[in-house]
This record gives structure tokens, C-alpha cells and sequence, in this order.
């Protein structure tokens, strides 16, 4: 969705989730703007002088999709591996917001799925 063609959101401009769209790429644009400057300087200082407004939209799309809510933090994290586990259309997985006894992140199919599937 951040990366909706602005033509695509007009033509469809009618349904709320084109707008709702529309919003979410000018707030992205929005924070960059009031940051870029800070946070280039951090990403110079850090051996990343080349950072761009691109590489920030990436981070947040990858963010967006790919972080959980956990109870452990008031943050959402990202668990290595973990988002590349659930790729069915209708959800096969369910997984614990709270860490096991060993600290780790439970994840259970919630049924059987075949072998490379």
C-alpha cells in the first residue's frame, strides 16, 4: 500500500481504503520531512551517508508488515524468520504474544500443513 501509484488511489478514491492509503504515504512523506535532516546526520555519522527518503519508506513498509505485538514490550518487534512462516491466504499459524519459560516465541500451526507447503 506505500507504494500505491497516486493515479491508482484518484481512480479509486470512491472506497475508504484508498484514502485511507493515501494518508498513510503522505504521513510517511510528512515524517521524513520533518526528520531527514536529523537523521541524515546520524546515518553520516554512522558510515551511511547515502540514507534517502527511499530507504526510510522501505524500513517503515518493512516495519508495517513484518513486526508483532507482544506483551513483553510496549514496542512491537520483529522476530527473525518468524514473518516468513505464515505465507497461506487463510491464516495456518498461531503464535504466543508471551515468551515461554526459555524466553523464545512459541509458533503453532493451527493445522496440518504438508511437507514444502
Amino acid at each position: 500500500p506505500n507504494y500505491a501509484h497516486p493515479d491508482l488511489l484518484r481512480n479509486f478514491s470512491a472506497l475508504p481504503m484508498a484514502n485511507t492509503m493515501r494518508y498513510h504515504i503522505e504521513h510517511i512523506e510528512e515524517v521524513w520531512k520533518d526528520n531527514a535532516e536529523q537523521w541524515l546526520s546520524l546515518a553520516d555519522e554512522a558510515g551511511a551517508p547515502h540514507l534517502t527518503f527511499r530507504d526510510f519508506k522501505w524500513a517503515v513498509t518493512l516495519l508495517q508488515t513484518r513486526c508483532f505485538k507482544v506483551t513483553w514490550t510496549d514496542s512491537t518487534v520483529l522476530i527473525p524468520v518468524g514473518d516468513l512462516i505464515n505465507t497461506a491466504a487463510k491464516t495456518n499459524l498461531d503464535w504466543s504474544t508471551t515468551l515461554s519459560e526459555n524466553g523464545s516465541v512459541m509458533f503453532t500451526t493451527s493445522e496440518d500443513i504438508g511437507e514444502g507447503v
